[in-house]
């Protein structure tokens, strides 16, 4: 009967490791796929968008997430079509620990922690490619006829907007959390923002680009807000 019992389990070992190799394949495969179809579509101006995020989670009085994240899309020049959004966020659960057990009046306690990059597309699909314009008529050789001349530049390097937000945090409870509270601190600061900057023309073709460059940040605080529960 043991020996019966030993084959189901390594058989279903044998399976588990199985499944789990066939998925790390499965998602390898799927991530080649996201960069031939991200090369092979290099130059359109669809706006075509592809991702893939990785997580994990701890667990206990410490508890925890991290991931990773990265999208492409054609939307961006040649340079820059790729790129990588990590978060983590974290929590301490204080009340569990020991040598808070004997407080019986305080019923919640957790500091908490986030922080996150996140990424902006273009509106555009053609920010960042050089467009022509044939609504102007000039005259030549006593007719009207219709001229070409460029009404934007290319711009190989325009990339993400990227967000980083920071959160922290604290939450408080008593007397079996009828009277409850919180804290947060919460900042955002906006890198690479797409913006039309004038240039020098020449040597650029039209005197307005499509570039990254401005910084804007944003802060908070949110003050502790009582709320007590009737009994």
């Amino acid at each position: 009967m043991t020996i019966i019992y030993s084959n189901y389990i390594l058989k279903l070992l044998l399976s588990l490791f199985t499944i789990y190799y066939l998925f790390i394949i499965y998602y390898l495969i799927y991530v080649i796929f996201c960069y031939i179809i991200l090369i092979v579509f290099a130059d359109c101006p669809a706006g075509r968008k592809y991702s893939g995020k990785s997580a994990d989670i701890c667990k206990g009085n410490d508890t925890g997430s991290a991931s990773i994240r990265q999208e492409g899309s054609t939307k961006f020049g040649k340079n820059y079509k790729w790129g990588t959004f990590p978060a983590v966020s974290v929590a301490w659960n204080i009340v569990e620990e020991n040598f808070l057990k004997d407080v019986s009046s305080l019923s919640a306690l957790k500091i908490r922690a986030g922080f996150g990059i996140t990424g902006t597309e273009p509106y555009s699909p053609y920010m960042s490619l050089r467009s022509i314009n044939f609504n102007d008529y000039a005259y030549y050789d006593g007719t009207w006829i219709k001229s070409v001349h460029p009404s934007s530049n290319t711009n190989p390097d325009l990339r993400w907007e990227k967000k980083e937000e920071l959160n922290v945090g604290l939450d408080v409870g008593f007397f079996d959390n009828r009277l409850t509270g919180s804290i947060d601190y919460y900042r955002r600061t906006t890198k690479d923002l797409i913006w039309e900057y004038n240039v020098p023309s020449p040597p650029y073709l039209f005197p307005t680009i499509q570039a990254n460059g401005a910084l804007l940040k944003l802060w908070r605080w949110k003050p502790i807000i009582p709320v007590l529960l009737p009994l």
